[in-house]
């Protein structure tokens, strides 16, 4: 359904994809080619060829169990529990979506439209991890648009460390179905982000390499 989209627009219609589905709770058939995509979405994807079904799992089994040889060569060999990205740190991103705390709604508006996201990572002046803001709480508070981001609430989030198992932490946010995590140093301070995206991308380089 996204394929003829940009990838800006692509990626934020996905995350509104999985938004609509936890807030309505209601089943979805999506029909995609893209294995990123599917990976991102899915709570269980089913593989066919020739109109029957290969194998129906969730994007986690899928990886690590493909049931043929078929799907091995239609998803690739799952390397990323058996040394291909053994740590966070190998498949995070540095670009976090943070928004300070002191700021008001209207720029954190403003940021998640730029990013192409439905939440921030809110940060005190030093850069440190206080929790998150999503355009949820922002549209429930119906505080004023001079109101600031700290005015909203701020909530609690975990967040993961580069050198954290990158296994444990897929299976958390799988787990969980959230499509990010905040990554932290020893002090607190947000370095990075680990998405869905980005450790299909990291899988995918471990695979196919520069081919992709």
């Amino acid at each position: 359904p996204f394929g003829a989209l940009d990838p800006i627009t692509r990626e934020s219609l996905q995350d509104e994809i999985v938004a609509l589905h936890k807030r309505m709770k209601k089943t979805i058939v999506f029909v995609t080619h893209d294995m990123d995509e599917a990976i991102k979405i899915a709570d269980q994807i089913v593989l066919m060829k020739d109109g029957i079904v290969v194998q129906q799992a969730t994007p986690r089994e899928l990886l690590s169990n493909p049931a043929n040889e078929f799907v091995e060569q239609f998803i690739g060999r799952h390397r990323l529990y058996s040394g291909g990205a053994n740590s966070v740190g190998d498949v995070m991103s540095s670009d976090a979506a943070c928004v300070a705390q002191e700021l008001s709604l209207v720029e954190a508006v403003a940021l998640m439209r730029h990013k192409g996201v439905p939440s921030l990572f809110v940060i005190d002046s030093s850069g440190r991890l206080l929790g998150h803001l999503d355009i949820e709480q922002i549209r429930a508070s119906g505080l004023p648009e001079n109101a600031t981001v700290q005015d909203a609430g701020v909530k609690r989030i975990r967040a993961a460390a580069p050198e954290d198992s990158a296994k444990e932490i897929f299976d958390y946010m799988e787990n969980r179905r959230l499509d990010a995590l905040p990554v932290v140093d020893s002090q607190g301070i947000v370095v990075g982000v680990v998405t869905r995206s980005s450790i299909v991308k990291s899988l995918a380089n471990v695979v196919w390499g520069d081919q992709t």
